[in-house]
């Protein structure tokens, strides 16, 4: 009968062959003195080895130990190769963690030290991409075609919210099982709740009435056919840019990193953005509806230390959705192009620059322009006080 790995243990062997040659069992049984051990000297087969000499290397290059004493421990197995870390002295296979799972084994990638990298899933980020934007574009041209029977073009600013929630909700579905749940579901309720607020708000705004001055005029200067001009100017162009900006939104729900202190910052912006462009809306709403106001500049609340409240709130909920998206570098990086974009088009584009070039001709609004920021909430400024121009004496009339 073949030893075992015990016998060979107790052989008196320096080595970790779990069988040790019949030969030296037979030369020493039970109850009589062992030989005396091999040589150990650099020419020895046990000691010379190029692949022993290489761990014992990278061993102590890590700071641990080997030890070469045979052991009994529970769980241990003849030929596995155990070190002993000299600041834990807790044994572990050189190879694998504490748990006993391999390095690496958990990211798929390679052996690392460190906390490993969670990047997002790629290849499924890509294939979302162009999904995203059919759906933007599907409710756009839905749109356009309730535009085209109403004969207003103004309900496109209705379908501006709805688009974002649309896309939110296709990223949602196609991301399930990839990235982490709470940051999916945290992207996915807010853009849906800030997107449906907005298009609830606009819809019951405009009800009742006609079509919008911005979209008479651009379509006054139309060049050929006009229904073509504003779907190509108009609806498609907005589903793009409603693609481009919600990349936090589509990014976001293929991270696989747990939330942490920059997704809970990005949770507060976006509710601070949310709670400023619904009181802001709520006030200039109560503002218009009462008839005393009637060609008066709204100027309180809110309104008195900002001029555009809901557009400084809408800014705030994108850089909010951003870094709740940030999980990773990657993301950050890819995603930073929203933000910024949004925020342009808000301060230099079609939002605070051609509403003030329309409210230059209402009484009083330069200056509210004097006294209010343009776009940061700040305190009123006091007006500067006009001095009398000095009038000379008539000299003619005393004499």
């Amino acid at each position: 009968m073949a030893p075992t790995a015990n016998q060979g243990a107790r052989c008196g062997h320096a080595h970790f062959s779990p069988v040790c040659p019949p030969e030296a069992l037979r030369r020493h049984s039970p109850g009589t003195a062992a030989p005396a051990r091999p040589p150990t000297d650099r020419t020895s087969p046990i000691r010379s080895s190029p692949i022993r000499a290489h761990r014992r290397f990278r061993r102590r290059r890590q700071g641990q130990r080997y030890d070469r004493r045979p052991t009994r421990r529970p769980g241990h197995r003849a030929g596995d190769e155990r070190v002993r870390n000299s600041a834990t002295e807790g044994w572990h296979h050189p190879d694998r963690g504490r748990n006993g799972r391999h390095r690496g084994a958990d990211t798929g990638g390679p052996r690392r030290r460190g906390r490993p990298v969670s990047a997002p899933d790629w290849p499924a980020l890509l294939l979302n991409l162009p999904a995203a934007a059919g759906a933007a574009l599907a409710v756009l041209l839905l749109t356009f075609a309730v535009a085209l029977r109403t004969g207003r073009h103004r309900v496109v600013d209705v379908a501006w919210g709805l688009a974002f929630t649309a896309v939110a909700a296709v990223s949602s579905v196609l991301s399930a099982g990839t990235g982490d749940g709470t940051r999916r579901l945290l992207l996915t309720a807010a853009t849906a709740v800030w997107g449906l607020r907005l298009a609830a708000h606009i819809a019951r705004r405009g009800r009742g009435k006609g079509e919008d001055p911005r979209y008479e005029r651009m379509l006054a200067k139309a060049p050929g056919n006009r229904q073509l001009y504003a779907l190509r100017m108009v609806y498609l162009l907005q589903a793009a840019l409603a693609w481009l900006i919600s990349l936090p939104v589509q990014a976001g729900q293929y991270v696989t990193a747990s939330p942490d202190a920059l997704t809970v910052l990005g949770a507060v912006v976006w509710a601070a953005g949310l709670a400023c462009e619904a009181i802001g809306d709520h006030q200039l709403a109560r503002f218009k509806a009462d008839p005393a106001n009637r060609g008066r500049v709204m100027d309180r609340g809110l309104w008195s230390w900002t001029r555009h409240p809901n557009y400084f709130g809408d800014c705030l909920v994108w850089w909010g959705l951003y870094l709740m998206a940030c999980g990773t570098w990657q993301t950050a990086a890819l995603c930073l192009v929203s933000p910024v974009v949004m925020t342009l088009l808000l301060t230099k584009g079609s939002g605070k620059r051609l509403l003030e070039a329309r409210m230059a001709e209402r009484p009083g609004y330069r200056e509210y322009q004097a006294r209010t920021s343009g776009f940061l909430p700040l305190p009123p400024r006091r007006p500067r006080a006009t001095q009398a121009p000095e009038t000379k004496p008539d000299t003619k009339r005393d004499t």
